[in-house]
Parts: structure tokens; sequence; C-alpha cells
């Protein structure tokens, strides 16, 4: 239930008015005590404000976390924090060993006959291409 719907004007006015049909007695008090209520309802109300505002600035600088859990297969709820770097890590290395394997086939020489070589070439290149656009 949202605050506005408890502590709205109208609630409290009707309140107030249903307490003097019945009698004053106690009326002064009560409406401190809803005037009190009023304020601290306007208190949060602003808290709420500025606290989405705070969620919004600083959801706009964090990483979208949520995205690099699916992408570095981390289940829901798992801490993400310090499997990060390890997966940066390997994902590095496995770039390194993927261009060490392309320097030699490229490198490499094979009694095979010229369409062989000339696939082989083909092949070496798409891969090439792929690692210098980032491995996309």
């Amino acid at each position: 239930m949202d605050i506005d719907d408890v502590y709205n004007d109208e609630n409290l006015d009707r309140e107030f008015d249903e307490m003097m049909e019945e009698g004053c007695d106690g009326c002064w008090e009560r409406q401190k005590e809803v005037d009190q209520l009023r304020t601290e309802n306007d208190q949060l109300k602003a808290r709420v404000k500025e606290l989405q505002k705070w969620k919004e600035s600083a959801l706009s600088v964090t990483p979208p976390m949520q995205k690099i859990a699916k992408a570095l297969d981390i289940p829901l709820g798992a801490s993400i924090h310090d499997k990060i770097l390890p997966a940066i890590n390997l994902i590095k290395a496995e770039k390194k060993m993927l261009r060490d394997y392309i320097r030699k086939a490229r490198d490499h020489q094979t009694p095979m006959g010229s369409s062989f070589t000339q696939w082989h070439k083909e092949i070496v290149a798409i891969l090439q291409e792929a690692l210098e656009k980032g491995g996309e």
C-alpha cells in the first residue's frame, strides 16, 4: 500500500470530521496528531522522491550487472564481483591462444594440393578478421 493511500489529506479530514460529529472531547489533541501525521507524511514523501532520484542517478553510472552475469553464465542471485576479473583473464588467455593457433596455421606448410592450401588460407583469413573485430 502506498503511503499516500493511508495518510492523504482526504482520509485525515474525513477522520477529523467524524470525530467532530461524535463530540469534541479530545478533538484538539486529535487535531494535533493529525497535523503531526501530515508533517511526517510530507517528510516521507520528500524522502521517497530523494531516494528515487538517487537510485536513478546510481543506475545511470552502474554497469549492467545482470547482463554481465548472464554473459558469464553466473546464476541470478549469485555474487558477480569476484567472478568478473577471472572471466576477463580467461577471455584474454583464450584470445591469445587463438592468435597463436592462427599464426601457426598461417605459417604451416601442408603437403596437400593447392585446393586445400587455398581453403586453408581462406579459413585463416576469416579467423584473423574475427580476431581483429574482437572475436565477434
